[in-house]
Protein backbone atom coordinates (compact mmCIF):
# COMPACT_ATOMS: atom_id res chain seq x y z
CA UNK A 1 0.00 0.00 0.00
CA UNK A 2 1.27 3.48 -0.90
CA UNK A 3 2.17 5.65 1.90
CA UNK A 4 -0.41 8.17 1.17
CA UNK A 5 -3.58 5.94 0.40
CA UNK A 6 -5.77 4.31 2.88
CA UNK A 7 -8.05 1.12 2.93
CA UNK A 8 -11.65 3.13 3.76
CA UNK A 9 -14.83 2.49 3.78
CA UNK A 10 -18.12 4.71 5.05
CA UNK A 11 -20.49 2.67 7.99
CA UNK A 12 -22.37 3.22 10.82
CA UNK A 13 -21.44 2.88 13.77
CA UNK A 14 -24.14 1.34 16.79
CA UNK A 15 -24.63 1.45 20.54
CA UNK A 16 -26.08 -1.74 21.41
CA UNK A 17 -25.82 -4.74 24.79
CA UNK A 18 -23.68 -7.12 22.49
CA UNK A 19 -25.06 -10.87 22.87
CA UNK A 20 -22.38 -13.20 24.65
CA UNK A 21 -20.71 -14.90 21.83
CA UNK A 22 -19.18 -19.01 21.67
CA UNK A 23 -15.33 -18.93 22.29
CA UNK A 24 -14.08 -18.49 18.51
CA UNK A 25 -10.68 -17.11 17.60
CA UNK A 26 -12.03 -14.53 15.32
CA UNK A 27 -14.70 -12.99 16.94
CA UNK A 28 -14.61 -9.28 16.16
CA UNK A 29 -14.32 -7.43 19.18
CA UNK A 30 -16.88 -5.13 20.11
CA UNK A 31 -15.50 -1.77 19.45
CA UNK A 32 -14.60 -2.67 15.86
CA UNK A 33 -18.01 -3.98 14.84
CA UNK A 34 -19.59 -1.52 12.43
CA UNK A 35 -22.73 -1.71 9.49
CA UNK A 36 -20.86 -1.08 6.16
CA UNK A 37 -22.50 1.41 3.66
CA UNK A 38 -19.81 2.01 1.07
CA UNK A 39 -16.40 0.50 0.82
CA UNK A 40 -13.91 2.40 -1.45
CA UNK A 41 -11.30 0.20 -1.14
CA UNK A 42 -7.53 1.50 -1.20
CA UNK A 43 -7.63 5.54 -1.80
CA UNK A 44 -5.46 8.74 -1.52
CA UNK A 45 -7.08 9.96 1.72
CA UNK A 46 -7.24 13.45 0.39
CA UNK A 47 -9.24 12.66 -2.44
CA UNK A 48 -11.86 11.70 0.08
CA UNK A 49 -11.58 13.98 2.54
CA UNK A 50 -11.78 17.08 0.06
CA UNK A 51 -15.61 15.66 -0.38
CA UNK A 52 -16.68 15.20 3.13
CA UNK A 53 -18.17 18.37 3.32
CA UNK A 54 -20.47 17.89 0.04
CA UNK A 55 -20.92 14.20 0.81
CA UNK A 56 -24.76 13.17 1.13
CA UNK A 57 -25.92 12.77 4.75
CA UNK A 58 -29.11 10.59 6.42
CA UNK A 59 -31.94 13.44 6.49
CA UNK A 60 -32.47 12.36 10.28
CA UNK A 61 -31.51 14.26 13.16
CA UNK A 62 -32.29 11.53 15.86
CA UNK A 63 -30.44 8.42 15.81
CA UNK A 64 -32.06 5.71 13.84
CA UNK A 65 -32.84 2.87 16.12
CA UNK A 66 -33.36 -1.03 15.24
CA UNK A 67 -32.96 -4.42 15.96
CA UNK A 68 -30.72 -7.30 15.14
CA UNK A 69 -33.52 -10.03 13.95
CA UNK A 70 -31.25 -12.62 11.84
CA UNK A 71 -28.05 -14.22 12.41
CA UNK A 72 -26.33 -14.96 8.96
CA UNK A 73 -23.24 -17.66 7.59
CA UNK A 74 -22.17 -15.49 4.87
CA UNK A 75 -21.94 -16.95 2.13
CA UNK A 76 -24.60 -19.45 2.14
CA UNK A 77 -22.90 -22.53 0.72
CA UNK A 78 -19.57 -22.46 1.98
CA UNK A 79 -20.02 -19.66 5.25
CA UNK A 80 -16.67 -18.01 5.89
CA UNK A 81 -18.31 -15.19 7.93
CA UNK A 82 -20.86 -14.76 10.52
CA UNK A 83 -23.18 -11.68 10.68
CA UNK A 84 -26.19 -9.97 12.61
CA UNK A 85 -28.75 -8.78 9.87
CA UNK A 86 -29.94 -4.82 11.05
CA UNK A 87 -33.47 -4.19 11.01
CA UNK A 88 -34.19 -0.36 10.85
CA UNK A 89 -38.33 -0.87 11.46
CA UNK A 90 -39.66 2.36 9.58
CA UNK A 91 -36.61 3.78 8.86
CA UNK A 92 -35.49 0.26 6.43
CA UNK A 93 -36.16 2.60 3.17
CA UNK A 94 -34.58 5.85 4.00
CA UNK A 95 -31.25 3.94 5.25
CA UNK A 96 -31.69 2.14 1.78
CA UNK A 97 -32.05 5.42 -0.16
CA UNK A 98 -28.94 7.21 1.85
CA UNK A 99 -26.77 4.15 1.24
CA UNK A 100 -27.94 4.31 -2.85
CA UNK A 101 -26.76 8.37 -2.47
CA UNK A 102 -23.73 7.54 -0.85
CA UNK A 103 -22.72 4.85 -3.88
CA UNK A 104 -23.61 7.42 -6.96
CA UNK A 105 -22.12 10.34 -5.09
CA UNK A 106 -18.38 8.56 -5.23
CA UNK A 107 -19.24 6.76 -8.20
CA UNK A 108 -20.37 10.34 -10.25
CA UNK A 109 -16.37 11.76 -8.62
CA UNK A 110 -15.25 8.81 -10.56
CA UNK A 111 -14.20 6.86 -7.75
CA UNK A 112 -13.62 2.88 -8.72
CA UNK A 113 -16.25 1.08 -6.37
CA UNK A 114 -16.28 -2.99 -6.62
CA UNK A 115 -19.54 -3.72 -4.83
CA UNK A 116 -23.15 -3.39 -5.98
CA UNK A 117 -25.18 -0.92 -4.90
CA UNK A 118 -28.16 -2.68 -5.25
CA UNK A 119 -27.19 -5.78 -2.78
CA UNK A 120 -26.60 -3.46 -0.38
CA UNK A 121 -27.82 -6.00 3.20
CA UNK A 122 -27.44 -4.07 6.59
CA UNK A 123 -25.47 -6.23 8.88
CA UNK A 124 -22.39 -6.33 11.57
CA UNK A 125 -19.81 -8.67 11.01
CA UNK A 126 -19.42 -10.72 14.58
CA UNK A 127 -17.01 -13.74 13.42
CA UNK A 128 -14.53 -14.61 10.76
CA UNK A 129 -12.97 -17.99 9.32
CA UNK A 130 -13.82 -21.03 10.76
CA UNK A 131 -16.67 -21.69 13.63
CA UNK A 132 -18.93 -24.00 14.90
CA UNK A 133 -22.45 -23.14 13.63
CA UNK A 134 -24.86 -24.91 15.77
CA UNK A 135 -23.31 -22.83 18.35
CA UNK A 136 -24.18 -19.15 17.15
CA UNK A 137 -27.54 -20.37 16.06
CA UNK A 138 -28.23 -21.33 19.87
CA UNK A 139 -26.59 -18.00 20.86
CA UNK A 140 -28.18 -15.79 19.11
CA UNK A 141 -31.82 -14.24 20.02
CA UNK A 142 -32.83 -10.67 18.08
CA UNK A 143 -31.46 -7.99 20.17
CA UNK A 144 -31.75 -4.06 20.36
CA UNK A 145 -29.22 -1.37 18.77
CA UNK A 146 -29.59 2.79 17.69
CA UNK A 147 -27.09 4.69 15.26
CA UNK A 148 -24.01 6.42 17.23
CA UNK A 149 -22.78 7.88 14.07
CA UNK A 150 -22.49 7.94 10.44
CA UNK A 151 -18.09 7.52 9.63
CA UNK A 152 -15.32 7.01 7.51
CA UNK A 153 -13.19 4.80 8.82
CA UNK A 154 -9.67 2.95 7.97
CA UNK A 155 -9.50 -0.98 7.38
CA UNK A 156 -5.72 -1.79 9.64
CA UNK A 157 -5.97 -5.44 9.10
CA UNK A 158 -7.25 -8.26 11.05
CA UNK A 159 -10.90 -6.79 11.64
CA UNK A 160 -9.65 -3.59 13.18
CA UNK A 161 -10.78 -0.35 12.30
CA UNK A 162 -9.84 2.81 13.09
CA UNK A 163 -12.09 6.01 12.79
CA UNK A 164 -10.93 8.90 10.38
CA UNK A 165 -14.21 11.50 10.55
CA UNK A 166 -17.70 11.05 11.61
CA UNK A 167 -21.00 12.45 12.00
CA UNK A 168 -22.94 12.45 15.31
CA UNK A 169 -26.59 11.65 15.43
CA UNK A 170 -28.81 12.80 18.53
CA UNK A 171 -29.56 10.35 20.71
CA UNK A 172 -32.56 8.42 20.74
CA UNK A 173 -32.99 7.82 24.48
CA UNK A 174 -30.94 7.74 27.83
CA UNK A 175 -31.30 6.63 30.78
CA UNK A 176 -31.85 9.07 33.60
CA UNK A 177 -31.86 8.54 37.45
CA UNK A 178 -35.32 8.44 38.86
CA UNK A 179 -36.59 7.56 41.79
CA UNK A 180 -37.72 3.92 42.40
CA UNK A 181 -38.99 3.42 39.04
CA UNK A 182 -36.66 3.69 35.28
CA UNK A 183 -36.71 7.18 33.43
CA UNK A 184 -35.79 7.39 29.92
CA UNK A 185 -35.53 10.70 28.10
CA UNK A 186 -36.73 9.63 24.76
CA UNK A 187 -36.07 11.94 21.67
CA UNK A 188 -37.19 11.99 17.95
CA UNK A 189 -38.58 14.48 15.27
CA UNK A 190 -42.30 12.92 15.30
CA UNK A 191 -44.25 11.02 18.09
CA UNK A 192 -43.57 8.17 15.76
CA UNK A 193 -39.94 8.49 16.42
CA UNK A 194 -40.81 8.82 19.95
CA UNK A 195 -42.83 5.30 19.89
CA UNK A 196 -39.92 3.67 18.36
CA UNK A 197 -36.87 4.86 20.44
CA UNK A 198 -39.25 3.86 23.31
CA UNK A 199 -39.79 0.95 22.26
CA UNK A 200 -35.95 0.19 21.66
CA UNK A 201 -35.22 1.68 25.24
CA UNK A 202 -37.49 -0.85 26.92
CA UNK A 203 -35.51 -3.92 24.70
CA UNK A 204 -32.22 -2.84 25.71
CA UNK A 205 -34.15 -4.38 29.56
CA UNK A 206 -36.29 -7.40 27.96
CA UNK A 207 -34.85 -8.63 24.70
CA UNK A 208 -38.01 -10.71 24.46
CA UNK A 209 -40.21 -7.49 24.09
CA UNK A 210 -38.86 -6.98 20.15
CA UNK A 211 -41.29 -10.17 19.58
CA UNK A 212 -43.55 -7.42 19.56
CA UNK A 213 -42.34 -4.66 17.19
CA UNK A 214 -45.10 -5.33 14.27
CA UNK A 215 -47.82 -4.07 16.97
CA UNK A 216 -46.71 -0.68 17.18
CA UNK A 217 -49.00 1.80 15.49
CA UNK A 218 -49.11 4.84 13.66
CA UNK A 219 -49.18 7.55 16.68
CA UNK A 220 -50.39 10.86 16.62
CA UNK A 221 -49.76 12.20 20.15
CA UNK A 222 -47.73 11.15 23.06
CA UNK A 223 -50.60 9.56 24.75
CA UNK A 224 -50.83 7.26 21.35
CA UNK A 225 -47.44 6.34 22.51
CA UNK A 226 -48.01 5.35 26.27
CA UNK A 227 -50.98 3.37 25.37
CA UNK A 228 -49.34 1.14 22.43
CA UNK A 229 -46.53 0.79 24.69
CA UNK A 230 -48.46 -0.33 27.60
CA UNK A 231 -50.24 -2.79 25.51
CA UNK A 232 -47.64 -4.50 24.35
CA UNK A 233 -45.79 -4.79 27.96
CA UNK A 234 -49.60 -5.97 28.98
CA UNK A 235 -49.54 -8.58 26.13
CA UNK A 236 -45.72 -9.73 26.82
CA UNK A 237 -47.05 -10.37 30.25
CA UNK A 238 -50.28 -12.55 29.67
CA UNK A 239 -47.65 -14.68 27.23
CA UNK A 240 -46.00 -14.96 30.41
CA UNK A 241 -42.34 -13.39 29.69
CA UNK A 242 -41.33 -12.00 32.76
CA UNK A 243 -40.85 -8.39 32.11
CA UNK A 244 -38.86 -5.93 34.39
CA UNK A 245 -41.40 -3.03 34.50
CA UNK A 246 -45.10 -3.29 34.74
CA UNK A 247 -46.64 -0.17 32.85
CA UNK A 248 -45.68 3.38 31.50
CA UNK A 249 -46.84 5.95 33.31
CA UNK A 250 -49.06 8.66 31.69
CA UNK A 251 -46.71 11.38 32.17
CA UNK A 252 -46.43 12.92 28.86
CA UNK A 253 -45.15 16.58 29.70
CA UNK A 254 -43.29 17.11 25.76
CA UNK A 255 -40.50 19.77 25.15
CA UNK A 256 -39.78 20.81 21.51
CA UNK A 257 -36.44 22.38 20.52
CA UNK A 258 -34.80 22.85 17.27
CA UNK A 259 -37.79 20.39 15.69
CA UNK A 260 -37.03 17.82 18.15
CA UNK A 261 -39.21 16.01 20.46
CA UNK A 262 -38.21 15.07 24.11
CA UNK A 263 -40.15 13.01 26.52
CA UNK A 264 -39.43 12.10 30.02
CA UNK A 265 -40.68 8.18 29.91
CA UNK A 266 -41.38 6.95 33.45
CA UNK A 267 -41.47 3.36 33.85
CA UNK A 268 -43.08 1.42 36.58
CA UNK A 269 -41.21 -1.11 38.09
Amino acid sequence: MKKDTKRVFFGFEVFSNWLQTPDEKKVISENNRHITLLFLGENKILDIEFFLNNIPLLDLKTAPVGFFDEILFLPKNHPRLIAYKANFMDKEKRIQKFQKNIFDFFKNKNFEIKQNKDNFLPHITVCRNEFNIDEWKKSFEPFAFYVKSFNLFESLGNSEYKNLWKKEFIKPFEEIPHTADIAFEIKGETFLDLLHSAFIALSFKENKFLKYYKELKNVISIDDVIINLNELVTKAEIDGIHMPFKAISFHSDIKREDNILSWEMIVDV
